[in-house]
């Protein structure tokens, strides 16, 4: 098992990417994660993804909300494993979000320890919780929810929120990412003297969603 520990010394690190020493870039910070989910709060833009979304539980002990929310900010570090669900509710902006009477961080004044009190949504707990929701929760409803419902509910209802929003352009198109890279098309003539081939550029990421 691999053990990685973290630690914060922010002079070290501005001189090792000065020296261009670095392994990998994460781009979301814990204070641009804050800022939004207050936005989706504040717009009740969770409150309007939650209200068609094909739950496989008919009486669910940790609310819509919290799933939605936890799955974003996993995907906001670029992770899938429900695993480094407790790690990245520690280092993220998810927490402070959510407020106090949902889950709230403290440091320790001598040794700089910080913990995470969570209130939790329900008694079934043995022991204090470190995270809002369990990861192993976020694991078994994601495996119980039927893909072609989550299909339709993603390109139906969430397509709509995002027009509310604004998020189309005029065309009708949303576009993620406009990333482009050059790719051998498969049309080759071969001809006597050798053969020819043609190219052209295309997207290579680009999530679209008509109005």
């Amino acid at each position: 098992m691999d053990l990685v520990v973290f630690e914060n010394n922010k002079p070290w690190v501005i001189d090792e990417f000065r020296e261009g020493r670095f392994d990998s870039v994460e781009l979301a910070s814990d204070v641009a994660e804050t800022k939004f989910f207050q936005f989706l709060f504040g717009q009740q833009v969770v409150d309007r993804l939650v209200q068609h979304y094909p739950s496989p539980r008919d009486r669910p002990h940790v609310p819509l909300w919290m799933y939605l929310c936890s799955q974003l900010s996993l995907r906001l570090h670029g992770q899938h494993s429900f695993h480094s669900y407790p790690l990245i509710v520690r280092a993220g902006g998810l927490v402070d979000a959510l407020g106090p009477e949902v889950a709230r961080r403290q440091v320790d004044p001598e040794s700089g320890n910080l913990t995470l009190e969570c209130a939790g949504f329900n008694d079934r707990n043995l022991y204090p919780r470190q995270t809002p929701c369990d990861q192993d929760f976020l694991r078994k409803l994601a495996r119980d929810t039927e893909p072609e419902q989550l299909e339709e509910w993603y390109n139906r209802h969430v397509a709509a929120v995002y027009k509310e929003l604004g998020a189309f352009d005029a065309d009708g198109l949303f576009i993620a990412d406009g990333t482009t890279c050059s790719c051998p098309t498969t049309l080759v003539t071969r001809a006597r003297n050798g053969c020819s081939s043609t190219s052209t550029t295309i997207p290579s990421a680009r999530n679209r969603n008509r109005r």
